[in-house]
Formats: C-alpha cells, sequence, structure tokens
C-alpha cells in the first residue's frame, strides 16, 4: 500500500510540471531536453581543479593553502552512498565511524572520536554543527544527495577564515541552484534494514525568480533488530533564488526537519526527538557577501539507562526537553585589488546562542542565594563575535604566499587568535609543493559546557530524603562544566600536488604534524562513603580538560584518474600515528572508481579499510558512575557499490532504476557485520554502545523531467 502510494506521489510530481516544460520564451522544447540530459544523465563536467572554500575565492586546487579535496556532481551521482556520511568516506584521511543509522560521525587528523567535533560543517555557508550536542548530524539536515552540487573537504586547522569549530578540517557542502526552467524529480528507494525513502522536489520560474519546493521521509529500521525504528527524519526545503536588480544576487532558503533516533554516549542509549527550523537570506553584491539565519531547535532526549551503583539502582535519568536559538550574520569583503600581486579578504561574523528548558538543571541549583536554588529550569546563552583579515601574494607566476589571522571571542571562554601562514611553490608545470602553518580551536558545546540533567529516584533506591536532594544538587555540578576551556591545535604541514596527462592524472602527498591541547573528555572518578554510596562532595562526573597535551602526526598519498570521460580511478592510503595511543586506527585505504557510459548504464564500485584499534570509550552497563569499558575493534573493511540505468522517455522524461550495496566486513574472522563504534548485546538482549553494522542492499527508481 505504502509503495503504491509513493508511485502516485512520484507520477504527480513529475506530470506537475508538465504544462510549464518551456519555461522561456521563444526557447525550444527540444533544447530545454537536451539541456536536461545532459545536466541529469551524462558524466558531468569533472570541475575538481578548483576550489573555493580554502581561501574564501575561486583559485586553482594547486594553489590552495591547504590540502582539499573535492566530491564533484559526477562522483555524487553515481556513489553507492545512501547518506552524506558514507559519501564523505571518499576523501583521503576521514574515517567514518557508524553508531546507528541514525548517527554517523568523522575524524580525521587527530585522535580518533565517536564525537563528530573534528570539523566545521557548513551548508551553503550555514553552519550544522549542533550548539547543544556539539556534533554534526548528518542524518538531519534538510537535503537529499540528489541536492548537493559539490562537497570541498579543507583538511588541517583552518579557524583562521571560519572561527571556532573548524579544529581538524572544514566540510563545505554547495547545494544546487534553481534550474533556470521548470524542471522535477522524484525518487523512492527500500531495501535492508527495514529502510525506504521517498523524496521529491519541483522547480519553476516567475519572472525572474526561480523558485525550488523539496521535501520527502527517510525512514530506517534498526541495525539490531529491523522491525524497531532506528531511524525516522521528515524533510522539507524551499529555495528562492534571484536578482534584487543588477548586480545584486539573493537567495532564501528555508529548511524544516522533524527526526527521531537513537545514539549511544558514555551516560547511555539517548532516544531523540528534534525538529529544526532553518531559513537563511544569503546576499551577494560585489565586492560584498553576506548571510543572516536562524535556527530554531526543539528536542526531547531521555537516556535509557539506570544510574547503578554495586547492583543498586539509585536513580534514573530524566527526560530533557530543551528549545535552542540560533541567530548568526557575516559579512565578507573582497578589497578591490589597489595592487595586482595582493588579495585582500576581510570579514565579521556574529552569532548568539540561546537554550532554555523548564527540566534541566542550572548551575545555580545548589546556590541559596539564587532564585534557581532547588528550582529545575535553566537559561544559557552564549555571543560569539570575530572578525578576519586573509592576504594572498603572487609575486611571480610561480609563487603564492598566503598570510591571515582571525580574532574570536566567545563569553565562555573568552578570546582566541587563529594565524596562518602558506606559500605554495609551482617549480614546473603539473607540480605544486605547499608549506603551512596554521592554529585552530574547538568551542565546548552546551552539552560539555552547561548540561546538567535531573535524576528520578525509583521506591527502592537506598538514596532517601534529604539524599535525594543532595544528589540533585550533585547532578548540577556534573556532566557540563562552566570552567572548561577551547580546545586547541596548531599545525605543520607539507603537500606535494602533481598533475599528468593533461589533468587527467591527479597525485597528492600530504603530510601532516599536529599538537592538540586541552581536549575535552567525561571523566567519572567514584568515591564511595563507609555506606558504599557516592561521596557526592568527592565524586566527579563531569567534562574535563586533558592536561597533557598531545601530538598527531600522519601521511596521506591519493590518485585519482580519469581515464575517460566515462571512467575514474581512485586509491588513496592514510597513516595516522598519535604517540603513545592505540585508540586511533593507524591506517585507511580506499581503492575504486565509478563509470557512466553514453547509453545510460552507471555505476561505482569502492572499498574502504580501516585497521585496528581499541576504543576505550564504550558505554559500561554497571552505568556511568563506572569506569567505562574497552573493547578491541579489528581491522574491517566497508564496500559501496552502485548500479543503475538511466533511460530517456519520451522528449521529456528521465527514468534511472539501480541497486546500491553496503556491505561490512570484519577482515579478521570473515563475517559481514562489525560494529562501527565499540558495543556489544548483553545476555538480557539489551544494546550497550554501538549498533553492529549490517548489510544493507537498497532498490530505488528515480524520475526527473
Amino acid at each position: 500500500m505504502k509503495t503504491s502510494a509513493v508511485a502516485y506521489i512520484m507520477y504527480f510530481v513529475l506530470l506537475a510540471a508538465t504544462p510549464f516544460h518551456s519555461a522561456r520564451a521563444g526557447e525550444p522544447a527540444s533544447d530545454q531536453d537536451d539541456e536536461l540530459f545532459d545536466e541529469e544523465f551524462t558524466l558531468l563536467e569533472d570541475d575538481s581543479d578548483v576550489v573555493r572554500s580554502a581561501a574564501r575565492h575561486t583559485q586553482e586546487i594547486g594553489m590552495s593553502p591547504s590540502a582539499v579535496t573535492v566530491i564533484t556532481r559526477a562522483d555524487i551521482s553515481t556513489s553507492g552512498a545512501d547518506n552524506l556520511a558514507d559519501l564523505l568516506r571518499l576523501v583521503p584521511g576521514i574515517d567514518v565511524s557508524a553508531d546507528t543509522p541514525f548517527y554517523m560521525a568523522l575524524s580525521g587528523r587527530s585522535s580518533h572520536s565517536n564525537e563528530n567535533q573534528h570539523f566545521l560543517v557548513l551548508i551553503d555557508g550555514r553552519e550544522v554543527n549542533d550548539d547543544l550536542a556539539g556534533t554534526t548530524f548528518f542524518m538531519l539536515q534538510p537535503i537529499f544527495l540528489e541536492d548537493i552540487e559539490r562537497i570541498e573537504v579543507v583538511m588541517g586547522p583552518d579557524s583562521t577564515l571560519y572561527g571556532a569549530n573548524a579544529l581538524a578540517g572544514v566540510i563545505s557542502i554547495t547545494t544546487r541552484s534553481v534550474p533556470e526552467r521548470t524542471s522535477a524529480w522524484a525518487k523512492l528507494s527500500g531495501g535492508e534494514p527495514g529502510a525506504y525513502l521517498m523524496a521529491g522536489r519541483a522547480s519553476t520560474l516567475v519572472g525572474e525568480w526561480g523558485i525550488s519546493l523539496s521535501g520527502g521521509i527517510d525512514h530506517s529500521g534498526s541495525y539490531v533488530d529491523p522491525t524497531r525504528l532506528g531511524r525516522q527524519v521528515g524533510k522539507a526545503r524551499m529555495v528562492v533564488q534571484g536578482k534584487l536588480f543588477d548586480g545584486m544576487d539573493l537567495m532564501l532558503d528555508c529548511g524544516y526537519t522533524n527526526g527521531r533516533g537513537r545514539f549511544a554516549t558514555l551516560l547511555g542509549r539517548v532516544d531523540y526527538k528534534i525538529q529544526l527550523i532553518q531559513p537563511r537570506l544569503s546576499i551577494e553584491a560585489r565586492p560584498f557577501k553576506a548571510h543572516l539565519y536562524y535556527v530554531g531547535e526543539f528536542l526531547n532526549g531521555s537516556v535509557g539507562r539506570d544510574i547503578l551503583l554495586a547492583g543498586s539502582r539509585l536513580a534514573s535519568f530524566g527526560s530533557i526537553d530543551a528549545r535552542g536559538h540560533v541567530v548568526d550574520g557575516e559579512l565578507q569583503w573582497d578589497v578591490p585589488r589597489f595592487w595586482k600581486p595582493l588579495l585582500l579578504i576581510t570579514g565579521l561574523r556574529l552569532r548568539g546562542s540561546w537554550i532554555f528548558s523548564d527540566k534541566a538543571l542550572s548551575d545555580e541549583f545548589d546556590d541559596p542565594r539564587s532564585s534557581s536554588f532547588h528550582k529545575p529550569g535553566m537559561n544559557w546563552s552564549e555571543l560569539r563575535a570575530g572578525g578576519f583579515l586573509h592576504a594572498e601574494l603572487e609575486p611571480a607566476s610561480w609563487l603564492a604566499i598566503t598570510a591571515g589571522t582571525r580574532l574570536d571571542y566567545d563569553t565562555k571562554t573568552g578570546t582566541f587568535i587563529s594565524p596562518r601562514l602558506a606559500a605554495v611553490f609551482q617549480p614546473s608545470e603539473g607540480h605544486f609543493l605547499r608549506l603551512s602553518a596554521a592554529r585552530s580551536f574547538r568551542k565546548p558545546s552546551f552539552q560539555e559546557n552547561g548540561l546538567h540533567i535531573p535524576v528520578n529516584f525509583p521506591p527502592d533506591s537506598p538514596i532517601q530524603g534529604g539524599d535525594q536532594t543532595s544528589f540533585l544538587e550533585f547532578m548540577s555540578r556534573s556532566i557540563g562544566n562552566p570552567d572548561l576551556a577551547s580546545e586547541k591545535m596548531w599545525a605543520l604541514e607539507a603537500g606535494y600536488r602533481l598533475r599528468l596527462l593533461d589533468g587527467r592524472l591527479w597525485i597528492d602527498l600530504e603530510t601532516y604534524l599536529n599538537r592538540a591541547s586541552d581536549i575535552s573528555k567525561f571523566s567519572t572518578d567514584l568515591v564511595t562513603t563507609s555506606e558504599g554510596l557516592p561521596d557526592l562532595d568527592r565524586t566527579k562526573m563531569i567534562f574535563m580538560t586533558r592536561d597533557n597535551p598531545f601530538w598527531i602526526w600522519g601521511t596521506e598519498l591519493s590518485l585519482r584518474c580519469q581515464l575517460s570521460d566515462q571512467l575514474m580511478l581512485q586509491a588513496a592510503w592514510s597513516h595516522r600515528e598519535h604517540r603513545g595511543n592505540s585508540t586511533t586506527p593507524k591506517n585507511l585505504v580506499l581503492a575504486g572508481g565509478r563509470f557512466q557510459t553514453g547509453w545510460g548504464l552507471l555505476g561505482s564500485l569502492y572499498m574502504f579499510t580501516r585497521s585496528d584499534y581499541e576504543d576505550h570509550q564504550v558505554e559500561n552497563p554497571e552505568g556511568i558512575l563506572s569506569s567505562p569499558l574497552d573493547q578491541y575493534m579489528p581491522s574491517t573493511a566497508v564496500v559501496l557499490a552502485r548500479l543503475g540505468y538511466r533511460i530517456e522517455i519520451g522528449s521529456s522524461y528521465l527514468l534511472e532504476i539501480g541497486v546500491r550495496l553496503h556491505l561490512p566486513i570484519d577482515l579478521e574472522d570473515g563475517r559481514l557485520s562489525y560494529h562501527g563504534r565499540g558495543g556489544f548485546v548483553a545476555a538480557d538482549g539489551d544494546v550497550y554502545g554501538g549498533e553492529a553494522l549490517e548489510r544493507r542492499l537498497t532498490v530505488y527508481v528515480e524520475g526527473s523531467m
């Protein structure tokens, strides 16, 4: 019944646009058909030799001051990935770990992490790192892979241009512009584990303005039990694009997401219900660019674990209903050139975050002088301001020197300065040598800085009477740490890029040495009384700053070869060392390629491998007061594959049918399953930590006009 309904929806979305197909007066319909076919169903021109994010302007990738990987529209349109995080496996040096169908994390150029905090993620310039949890929820963004034009991943610290959270790099996602004609697409897919996706978009012109409406539902069962909900996300988006007048471009982008899902934390399993409202206004009037956006976040989170001690249930976590509001504005000025070899770009940014909860506990819950004394409820706010200056000097055609600095101020963590200096040499045609040094930072999230979760006491709890109030006071000092500092990273980098065979072959070699300090880690230090209960004055259960800095160094070697207009091959090897630490996979390897024929057959096949490591942050069944468990994580591989066939129906409709495969492989025992994040199923069937990944085989059909 569902499938029939979706088929009708797809048919009517495509049919609705038919009367308006000849949107441009005087333009033959056949020309539009050719343009549509060229855009959607042939191998698009590979524009991976230019980048825009590394220096906030368009430049040849070889002259970039940072290591950059570009995922083009051609990569996306043939990829076997069915979500954004899996697509980012194509970036050398990025390690992707799946927790549940709802949550996936990336790490790179730092110690391995499941917290998804190493990269600043931007969608059309809008920061999508979550202010409440500090992570990036890739599944909750109001876009589908079909909406993405290109992705640029800047590896290495980039706080100089982007400020907070660009600790190890920036992931800049550019969505597709509204087409200059009436068009539509619709997609239906279904498969394992209990997954289905229904999505569509329709675009048209109203005078000189383009309007696009899109939306859909993304659902997946749990890896452990496909009949149980793993992820359900509803998405809607409206984009309006046009010119206010000559020389001024405007874009209004309004996104809405409603999602449910589960992911693992050291507190236990967290069930999330969340709504996101994300309107954004962007104006470009050279030499100025500006944007203003708002994020409204409304969530309910419940932790599925009790607070245990020696087998006794002391308390259970209460649910958290929170409302978050973010207002962000940025202005960039490309300074007119007064000397041809010198380029200057400067900008300012202001950001305010406000978070409210009627149930969470405030820092002043245990302060008799406060109006919040022994009362639930908290108000948390943070203001950020920053300004940068970026300069590029090209004294000769073979030399580019980049220097820049940024000053950021945060009401929670104070002032931070992010300098960068880089030089790129081009000793001969197609050869580029880069040397650079930079400093970056990541600010603490609300979870790390201000979250204090209330608890409920069961009737059989050994904590009774006034001790319950004392325990609530303890919780108001737990988890969030208002004195937490920003995480910091210094980086020295060297890169060599070789371009051969008229640009069809790229070889990149990157080396880096990073010094990380003030890294935030959740720490539990239990001290008990003579009665065996927690000593609430001396027990710690809080995010702390790691005292000792540590070093990470590594190498990334990648090759990308466009053998023909229809075939591209890619391979990469990344090696990462974390001194004195076995918690980071040392080797990542990817190999594969994509193809697309002129008669409609397309596909891709990639394998990604990760070497073994130890996960020391696995949830303990004994509860949050007990130390996390250690788990050995074997060497693993993921195979991503896609095979599809595209056909033209009549003069207006295009159709693609195909299959996608996501196959996890335990390389040590050959099983077609493994944990992306440490976890296990207990004897009672309860799941602790991450879920074991299973095969995902998906059948899809997509139509366009």
